[in-house]
């Protein structure tokens, strides 16, 4: 590697430095236009003189052969003749215009009279305004201009400076343009490009600027795209405070070399060529340098590997995968997603790639166990790479630290989510790379950390324990951030203040704008949940804070900010959102195409699941405030149906990918899980057994947490702002646990497995409010096997406390209990006395299934309350249920039963009144035998209800009033055996399902009738 000249690094260096703070100008001259055809100062000067006899060639200056021309042939005949030998109209910018905005400009001066600096900006979308006039300086749209130091043709030539009057008129016609120029000069930093030695232009702006200013300017840079061996030349620049970059030999010499810049040497550019060539080269290696990354090229790389992620790991605990793989030396490197075998997807399985010969060879030397653990560098590699005349100790020394150092990297590349590295130019073949990972047992002892493990009460006590600790800036970060999941917006706030003052006084500017943002995005968040966070006050604190710190002109700041390049993409990455809109974008696509295709299975959730996985760990590893936000929360859902109904269609193998039931329980609420999983038609959910232990732990945390919280007041009974705050959390947490529910009434569990879980659900279902019982029935139902009787029946006694709300989960626990043993009677005194305790009124159809399960002292206490409640406010549901457990004498409340359902036989009461149709016909006629007692209710049935008639004898109705939506009211063993075996309706189904083209109707006909 050679080390070339240090002084064009630093040169490049401040340039670099200026263009981060928005104080670098660039001053362009005629050599970057003339490979666009336009001539040079040299050549428009001597098309001038031709025309004046007797003068000799390189006698006068440009400015004086100009005025000489205007003199004698007047106004109108000198600007045409320089409007026609420039020739600006047809021309188009060439690739070095388009490199100067890549420079990272404030503002770009020029002496060209042509427009194709600001055709440029105007076609790459670069926000520059052009300012030729003092006229338009103050009216300017945009804060970055380019600045026609001597006018241009867009009014007639007016404004052109070229001849020697101009030059001495220009301070009196152009006294602002001439004021911004110095104030330019003199608090930036000013870079010289298209300009030769020789240049009229360039000597006079800079003995105009040095009579101005003195020695008040800046240090200004002249770029010479050729080699400069003249020191006499040098020297003069020098003392103009101009320095000359012309080291394109030793620039060439380090292009050889195999520098970590990489970039070609033989580099060719449409439509340049020669020293425009040069320059292209020379702007283009200046734009891509990375000091730091020059600096580390000395270093082996190893040390390169870990100081680049260690570098960035200071500020952000997770790199997102844009930045990493263009990081030196990983800058060749792609990620990859891959799957490990036809069925199963593991979201971990990620894959960097990379160029970089020396991580190859290094990659390919590394041994792992059978679980793919570092075990540490082949010694036949360390042999080689082994400094030379080393005693024995000094190498093992030197293997022990370098064993040390790629343990190291290892560790750093897992904890950002790579885990398969190259090990041969085959990347993209299973036999091209390896997985390699750090062990680690992972001891969380951060609020932050425990948070989304889901270990919620010891998260708390962590974060308002620490009131007088003093933290550093990303520990202040960290605990903003659990102090906002924890929905306590204020003591958020005053932890984000923390960081971003003490970020900024240590310039760690990535933390201080995460910071930052967060506040700004903290008063979203207030309007949101404003019931539950405290309200108007919490909303006033938090835009006091804003007032008070410059966190209002945010994107101003981050701009202007002297950091380095990777630091400066990765504010602009954070300011502007981009992964989240990447994946966002990615994410409705995927719905899209899953959506169109019902029943096709796709696998473009695959490597999507990679990058919504990094998108997660990027926002809360890196303490960014966004899931609060209706769009973040719409991808969640995408993302998640997405996912599901993918799975739905996918081979029956296939596990489940925890990662989105993690994501379910943190961001969706249970009503849309439970609707995503119905509409995917997801019975099941299958968890590899690997996973199961730690999922199964995630949801023992998460439902101890739902008891364990009723415990943070005493935990810390001072520690909340407002009772609303804790009010709010518990909210969040009781969506996240019935979504945890409505997840595990599908998921496969063993029971020696989900025994773990039973004594937390039984703790959750005391403290559950009565509309978090929703899904309790499922989760009964299915791992009914392990609970315990004893278990079931204490969950009753809970159950009972909650009337309507709780009835499928008091059902599904009496129909487990009955299923176990068909005689099973309640024994226990404190179920029986609460069963004494009920009024049973608006509970419908509880006293009959208690019934069941009582014995006779209590059904007699239940025969009582119904009879007395029907002879009070008769209902048809009660008669219905009462008679279905023989509790009544049918015949006692027949008519009255009949006339109630007679009276609601118009067709949109066809689905209330299934069940009673379905009654009558069962129970009272194929039961019972009871027709002959109500013929006349009977045969009014018959003539007023099409259903019904359908519903008694389905062989013998007339089927041209036949409706399909009646074979959607039920799909029960009775409902089908009544219509299966009837060839009529067969007919009929078919003939229907072929005309509509309706799929359900084709697939209800298959499963159930063919």
């Amino acid at each position: 590697m050679i080390r070339f000249e240090e002084s064009l690094v630093r040169q490049i260096e401040i340039i670099k430095k200026a263009a981060n703070a928005g104080k670098l100008v660039l001053f362009v001259g005629a050599g970057v236009s003339q490979n666009s055809g336009i001539p040079g100062w040299g050549h428009l000067t001597e098309e001038l003189r031709k025309d004046l006899t007797g003068i000799p060639p390189g006698e006068y200056s440009a400015q004086v052969i100009a005025q000489m021309y205007f003199n004698k042939f007047g106004k109108r005949a000198y600007t045409d003749k320089v409007q026609r030998i420039l020739n600006t109209e047809s021309k188009q910018p060439n690739p070095i215009h388009n490199l100067l905005f890549d420079l990272n400009p404030r503002h770009i001066l020029t002496t060209n009279f042509d427009n194709l600096i600001e055709l440029s900006a105007y076609e790459n979308q670069h926000p520059f305004s052009v300012v030729s006039q003092d006229t338009e300086l103050p009216t300017a749209e945009y804060i970055q201009l380019i600045i026609k130091v001597h006018g241009d043709f867009s009014n007639g030539g007016e404004n052109i400076v070229l001849k020697e009057d101009d030059y001495l008129s220009y301070p009196r016609k152009y006294p602002l343009i001439k004021s911004y120029i110095e104030s330019l000069f003199a608090s930036s930093v000013i870079l010289f490009i298209g300009y030769g030695y020789k240049d009229d232009n360039l000597k006079q702006i800079i003995d105009q600027v040095r009579v101005y200013l003195g020695d008040d300017s800046h240090q200004a840079y002249l770029i010479r795209p050729e080699p400069t061996d003249n020191q006499i030349e040098l020297d003069y620049f020098d003392k103009k405070n101009i320095q000359v970059i012309s080291y394109f030999d030793d620039m060439w010499n380090y292009l050889k070399s195999g520098n970590p810049h990489d970039q070609p040497l033989n580099i060719e550019v449409n439509g340049i060529e020669g020293i425009g060539l040069n320059l292209f080269k020379i702007l283009n290696f200046i734009s891509k340098f990375d000091p730091e990354v020059y600096r580390l090229s000395f270093e082996n790389v190893v040390n390169q590997s870990l100081t680049a992620i260690g570098n960035l790991n200071k500020q952000l605990a997770f790199i997102p995968p844009f930045h990493l793989m263009n990081i030196f030396p990983f800058n060749k490197g792609q990620l990859k997603w891959s799957y490990v075998d036809d069925y199963n997807y593991d979201r971990s399985n990620y894959s960097l790639t990379t160029k970089n010969s020396e991580l190859l060879s290094l990659f390919a030397a590394i041994k792992t166990d059978k679980n793919g653990h570092f075990k540490g560098v082949s010694s036949k590699f360390i042999k080689n790479i082994l400094p030379q005349k080393l005693t024995p100790e000094a190498e093992k020394a030197f293997s022990e630290k370098l064993n040390s150092d790629v343990s190291a990297l290892i560790n750093a590349l897992n904890k950002n989510l790579i885990y398969d590295l190259p090990i041969s130019a085959a990347q993209n073949t299973s036999s091209g790379k390896k997985r390699i990972t750090y062990k680690i047992e992972n001891q969380l002892t951060d609020c932050h950390s425990l948070f989304f493990k889901f270990q919620f009460s010891k998260s708390f006590e962590i974060a308002y324990s620490n009131n007088s600790i003093k933290l550093t800036a990303q520990e202040y970060l960290e605990h903003g951030y659990t102090f906002y999941q924890f929905r306590d917006y204020k003591r958020a706030c005053i932890e984000f203040q923390n960081a971003s003052r003490i970020a900024w006084k240590q310039k760690l500017y990535i933390i201080y704008i995460i910071a930052s943002m967060n506040i700004k995005r903290l008063l979203k968040s207030v309007d949101f949940d404003r019931d539950t966070t405290g309200g108007d006050s919490t909303k006033t604190f938090i835009e006091n804070a804003i007032n008070q710190s410059g966190v209002r002109h945010l994107h101003e700041t981050a701009f202007s900010l002297d950091v380095s390049l990777t630091e400066r993409e990765i504010i602009r990455y954070l300011i502007e959102d981009n992964m989240s809109d990447s994946v966002s974008n990615k994410v409705r696509k995927s719905l899209f195409e899953v959506r169109k295709l019902p029943s096709t299975y796709s696998d473009s959730h695959l490597s999507l699941t990679y990058e919504i996985n990094s998108l997660f760990v990027h926002l809360n590893a890196n303490c960014i405030i966004y899931d609060h936000y209706t769009n973040f929360k719409n991808l969640v859902r995408d993302a998640f149906e997405s996912y599901c109904l993918n799975y739905s269609k996918s081979n029956p193998k296939t596990q489940f990918e925890i990662f989105y039931l993690e994501i379910a329980i943190l961001y969706i609420s249970y009503l849309d899980v439970s609707d995503i999983l119905s509409d995917s038609l997801i019975e099941r959910i299958n968890i590899d057994e690997n996973n199961i232990s730690g999922f199964i732990q995630i949801i023992n945390d998460l439902l101890e947490s739902s008891y364990i919280t009723n415990e943070f007041g005493k935990v810390s009974s001072n520690n909340f702002n407002d009772d609303k705050v804790m009010f709010g959390f518990k909210d969040r947490l009781s969506q996240m646990i019935n979504t945890s529910l409505a997840l595990m009434a599908k998921i496969d569990i063993d029971s020696s497995h989900f025994e773990l879980l039973t004594n937390p659900i039984l703790h959750v279902i005391q403290l559950m409010r009565r509309h978090e019982l929703k899904h309790v029935s499922g989760v009964l139902l299915k791992h009914q096997e392990a609970f315990s009787n004893i278990q079931l029946e204490t969950i009753l006694l809970n159950l009972l406390d909650h009337d309507i709300w709780a009835y499928n989960s008091i059902y599904s626990v009496i129909n487990i209990l009955k299923e176990r043993d068909e005689n099973y009677k309640i024994k226990r005194a404190d179920i029986l006395d609460k069963i004494r305790s009920l009024d049973f009124k608006g509970e419908q159809g509880l006293p009959f299934r208690l019934y069941e399960i009582t014995d006779i002292e209590i059904k007699h206490f239940i025969k009582e309350v119904i009879e007395n409640r029907m002879k009070e406010t008769f209902h048809e549901d009660d008669y219905k249920s009462a008679v279905i457990s023989d509790i009544v004498e049918p015949s006692l409340y027949l008519s009255p039963y009949l006339q109630r359902i007679l009276g609601n036989t118009d067709k949109r009461e066809t689905i209330i009144n299934h069940w009673h149709y379905r009654f009558i016909i069962e129970h009272l006629i194929e039961r019972l035998h009871l027709e002959n007692l109500f013929q006349n209710e009977l045969n009014e049935l018959l003539e007023n209800s099409d259903y019904f008639s359908w519903l008694y004898k389905p062989e013998a109705f007339n089927y041209e009033r036949f409706d399909k939506e009646w074979l959607n009211f039920e799909r029960s063993d009775w409902f089908i055996s009544r219509i299966k075996n009837v060839d009529i309706l067969k007919e009929k189904v078919q003939e229907i399902a072929e005309t509509d083209q309706d799929k359900e109707l084709a697939y209800f006909f298959t499963c159930h009738l063919s």
